[in-house]
C-alpha cells in the first residue's frame, strides 16, 4: 500500500484578536491566525508531529496508510465572535501520491465545520488527488448569525498518499449583512 503524508504548515502563532472594546471584528480585520512555525501545535486537537514545510517553515504531517480511515486535526474557533462574518480561509498545500477519492468530499482536507440552529455544514477547499507542488487553496463561508460551534479541520479523509499545507487558517474577513 502506498504511504500517504499530509503536512500542514502555518507561519504565525495562534492569535485571536479582538478590539479593545470587545466589539465584533471590522471589515477586512484579521481575526485569527494559526501557525506551526516553531513546531507548536497548541490548541489543535489530534495534531500529528510537525515536519519541514513550505518556504523553510514547519508543517503538520498526516500519515494515513489505510484508505478506510481518516487522520484529522481540528482547531476550535470563537463562534460567538465570528457570527455573521464572511470568513476567507486560505492554505498552501502540496501532495504526493494521494489516492483517488471515492466520494467528492473525501481527500486532502481544509474544512470548516459550522453548527447552528439550522443544522451542520462542512464547507471546504477544493483539493486534488495525485501528486503536485505547493499551491494555494481557499474558500469563503458566511458564518450563521446563530452559530454555536466552528471547527477548522485539516488532514486526510478516506485516502492514502502524501500532502502538506502552509497556512491552515490565515485570515478572516468581516462583512455585515444588511
Amino acid at each position: 500500500m502506498r504511504l500517504l503524508w499530509i503536512v500542514l504548515l502555518t507561519v504565525f502563532p495562534l492569535l485571536v484578536s479582538e478590539s479593545a472594546s470587545g466589539d465584533e471584528p471590522s471589515v477586512g480585520e484579521v481575526v485569527a491566525q494559526a501557525g506551526f512555525g516553531t513546531g507548536e501545535v497548541s490548541g489543535w486537537e489530534n495534531a500529528p508531529e510537525t515536519d519541514a514545510g513550505y518556504q523553510d517553515s514547519r508543517a503538520l504531517r498526516f500519515d494515513q496508510p489505510a484508505a478506510a480511515g481518516s487522520r484529522m486535526a481540528s482547531l476550535k474557533l470563537p463562534a460567538e465572535h465570528l457570527r455573521g462574518c464572511l470568513l476567507c480561509l486560505t492554505a498552501m498545500i502540496k501532495a504526493q501520491a494521494v489516492s483517488p477519492r471515492t466520494k467528492t468530499w473525501h481527500g486532502v482536507k481544509f474544512m470548516l465545520h459550522c453548527r447552528s440552529s439550522a443544522g451542520e455544514d462542512w464547507p471546504q477547499a477544493a483539493t486534488e488527488d495525485g501528486t503536485y507542488d505547493w499551491r494555494e487553496v481557499g474558500f469563503a463561508v458566511r458564518v450563521p448569525r446563530d452559530a454555536t460551534g466552528l471547527d477548522l479541520s485539516l488532514g486526510l479523509e478516506q485516502v492514502t498518499g502524501t500532502a502538506w499545507s502552509s497556512a491552515g487558517l490565515r485570515r478572516h474577513c468581516r462583512r455585515r449583512r444588511r
